[in-house]
């Protein structure tokens, strides 16, 4: 007998996956908390600091010893931000690319589901 997630459970897991991730991308600092992306720059405008998610995982879920578990997926992350040249003093806006890992558990107790995702560094 295979078993497999009901539409309702993907649906409520890709609303958090988005959720997390928006949370990530509204923290203004290099290295998000708890995130799976940063990008290690040392001279910034700390109040320039800007995250976007280029393409939200899209959520497969497997079951996986007598749980769920949310498989493995490559996203990318943009963030924009203002750099400062150490020589010149000068400004220059910069946008950078990071690519991303997003993996998670999912714990399901009746009509409750809880994301946990999995953030390795």
């Amino acid at each position: 007998l295979a078993t497999a997630p009901t539409p309702k459970l993907v649906e409520e897991a890709n609303s958090q996956v988005k959720g997390f991730l928006d949370k990530c991308a509204d923290q203004k600092v290099l290295q998000p908390a708890g995130c799976p992306f940063s990008l290690p720059l040392d001279r910034v405008q700390n109040d320039t600091i800007d995250w976007d998610i280029v393409k939200y995982p899209t959520v497969t879920i497997e079951p996986f010893r007598g749980s769920w578990v949310v498989q493995p997926q490559s996203r990318t992350a943009r963030m924009k931000v203002v750099e400062i040249d150490l020589f010149t003093g000068a400004a220059a806006p910069r946008e950078l690319e990071q690519k991303f890992d997003f993996s998670g558990q999912l714990s399901v107790d009746g009509d409750d589901v809880t994301l946990t995702p999995v953030v390795e560094y």
